[in-house]
């Protein structure tokens, strides 16, 4: 009877167990007894708990604290009694204090009891959300444990994240994360989820996206694989977030509206526009992406970004007079442009012009141009008077070597009609002689 065990375990997986006969400090290899009288009365104590009377066991656990001779050691064992029924009971205060009282016993404390019950106050001012206490009592736990466990250093980075702390939460759980590595065990899924989480909250995106493809290599997910990818795209790393998204989207795992529109986006940045511009019009026409003013202009910008205005001037025109939005008529004019379209050009520049655009000496420019390859040549005048400066100069002279290029052409075909029929006209008179 006297060799049985007392055991309080917490239903946080953190187990204490405590011979309530003998116990052999580790520290000192010393034999510590609890006197048959206490001994007796605390096993009775633990039949009461069993049988779910904590209420009652309380306070008989409480008077044996009177009892004469009462040693530091049986009082430790007393106050851990206490602690477990408190906790039992839902009475986490309870708890708390009596597992305080455990460690006010000073030396009296074994080692071992010493590590599971700072262990266990660790949880409880968790679960209480008194972060300062719960980091204070981890780092008392950790000054008297020679190799603290990866699971305590991950409840020191728990304590720091749940405390809002994101800073202090990674170094503490990655070094748990290496332990497990070294001993060739796959990190908790858990653990790299707040590992990420917290380098989110700090704007770190490349040490999230770190996280995640650890996630991705243990716990492979296909809401890893999307999450790395808003996660290069948070980072700015463009090349990787569209290696990620273009294979998502080929494996059939993101095909909705808004992944077409980024992927687009995305070739377009990265200078690939004749890829954007197949993609957005393939899933305009299976119908997965609608033929909305805004998907019309990214395709429309797209073609003609590729430099593919026959396929290019359709969808402009169309995004053009739907929009009338003077960019695009500017863009639509440079493709007809492109084509040698003059007549086309021309009404597409007015349009530009009449709904805005950003650089009206440029429209102006290309009205001009349009002018002079219709053979409009004052026309062209005035459509370079309105730019003015150096380019109003150089078109103006270009201009004027035009009309003097005509007037003398002009001349020089009055002269040969001239010269023409007065040989018809000699010609005549000679026959008339004969």
């Amino acid at each position: 009877m006297m060799k049985k065990f007392l055991i309080i375990a917490l239903a946080t997986g953190l187990i204490s167990v405590t011979s309530i006969c003998t116990v052999q400090a580790a520290e000192t290899k010393e034999t510590v007894a609890l006197s048959p009288k206490v001994g007796k009365k605390l096993l009775e104590l633990q039949d009461m708990a069993q049988a779910k009377q904590c209420a009652a066991a309380i306070p008989q656990a409480q008077s044996m604290l009177t009892w004469k001779n009462v040693t530091g050691y049986e009082k430790v064992q007393i106050y851990n009694f206490m602690g477990y029924c408190h906790y039992t009971m839902d009475n986490m205060n309870g708890a708390i204090r009596a597992y305080e009282d455990v460690m006010a016993q000073g030396a009296d404390v074994p080692l071992g009891i010493q590590q599971s019950i700072l262990q266990t106050l660790s949880s409880l001012y968790l679960s209480q959300e008194n972060y300062s206490k719960a980091l204070s009592t981890i780092d008392r736990l950790m000054r008297i444990v020679p190799d603290p466990t990866a699971e305590l250093w991950v409840l020191k980075g728990q304590a720091h994240y749940q405390a809002g702390q994101y800073s202090q939460v990674i170094k503490p759980i990655d070094r748990a994360i290496q332990m497990y590595k070294n001993l060739g065990k796959s990190p908790k899924e858990n653990w790299l989820l707040m590992s990420r989480h917290a380098a989110f909250e700090q704007g770190d995106y490349r040490a999230m996206s770190n996280f995640i493809r650890e996630l991705i290599r243990y716990y492979p997910k296909d809401s890893y694989i999307a999450q790395l990818a808003g996660a290069y795209s948070q980072s700015g790393d463009n090349k990787k977030f569209l290696a990620l998204t273009e294979v998502l989207y080929d494996a059939g795992l993101k095909t909705d509206a808004s992944t077409i529109k980024n992927l687009s986006q995305l070739y377009l940045i990265e200078e690939i526009p004749y890829k954007a511009a197949k993609i957005l019009e393939k899933e305009m026409n299976s119908g997965r992406l609608d033929r909305s003013l805004d998907n019309m202009k990214l395709l429309a910008n797209s073609w003609f970004q590729a430099r593919e205005d026959r396929k290019a001037v359709p969808v402009l025109k169309q995004a053009a007079e739907s929009s009338r939005d003077g960019e695009m008529y500017i863009r639509l004019a440079q493709s007809y442009m492109n084509l040698d379209n003059w007549k086309e050009c021309l009404p597409a520049v007015n349009n530009a012009l009449q709904y805005g655009v950003k650089n009206r000496e440029a429209a102006y420019t290309m009205k001009g141009m349009c002018h002079i390859n219709l053979e409009q040549l004052d026309s062209a005048k005035s459509a370079f008077a309105q730019v003015g400066g150096r380019v109003q100069r150089q078109w103006d002279r270009y201009i004027e070597n035009e009309l003097k290029i005509r007037k003398k052409l002009e001349q020089e075909l009055d002269i040969k009609q001239d010269f023409r029929r007065d040989e018809i006209l000699e010609n005549t008179d000679t026959d008339t002689g004969n």
